[in-house]
């Protein structure tokens, strides 16, 4: 067998592996539409507010739901419990099961978003509002590229709002949510260790 067949077998083995690799259902924006109308069906369902949904393909898809209760306001104790989880879940595969344009084998997740959530959408930093916040802009807003202060909100700009410090060393910040690298809640484990010993 000649040099130049060795080279056709392989060139021919790598493609089939790609072709086998490749995803038999390709994420369009049309099917990453529905799976977040079946997961807003679903929260809505069971009584919970959708934080987050991620859905994404790498081979076999990933869909990733972050549920809590439609009143929280990120304090420790009002997170969803692994029941309301698990009802979710039942009820997005259900829908995801049925669409025969959506793929059979994927991989679900259900949880809370946590403490220290990420915070990504306006209506986060409306929720959020006198919440801690630690904050990095991709681009200096007044010298500075993280901010760490308390949440007053985001207005129908999408410029978030933040105080900086307190009493009468406090200042404000407004930063366009366009600017925004990552926000994210924090939480101060030790005060909180003290006050709860």
């Amino acid at each position: 067998m000649g040099r130049d067949d060795k080279r056709t077998r392989r060139r021919r083995r790598r493609e089939e592996d790609a072709e086998q690799a490749r995803p038999r259902f390709e994420l369009t924006d049309a099917r990453r539409e529905r799976v977040e109308r079946y997961a807003r069906e679903s929260v809505d369902a069971h009584g919970v507010y959708l934080w987050d949904i991620e859905v994404s393909a790498r081979g076999r898809w990933m869909i990733a739901l972050s549920i809590e209760h439609p009143e929280a306001t990120g304090e420790p104790g009002q997170g969803v419990i692994v029941e309301q989880c698990v009802r979710v879940s039942r009820s997005i595969e259900a829908l995801i099961d049925e669409d025969e344009d959506l793929p059979e084998d994927y991989t679900l997740e259900v949880s809370s978003p946590g403490i220290e959530r990420l915070l990504k959408r306006p209506e986060h930093y409306r929720r959020m509002a006198g919440q801690p916040v630690y904050l990095v802009t991709r681009e200096p807003i007044d010298g500075k590229n993280t901010f760490d202060g308390t949440l007053v909100g985001c207005d129908d700009e999408d410029v978030v709002t933040l105080t900086l410090g307190s009493g009468e060393d406090a200042a404000e910040a407004r930063i366009p949510l366009a600017v925004v690298k990552k926000a994210r809640l924090t939480f101060d484990f030790d005060a909180n260790q003290e006050r709860n010993p």
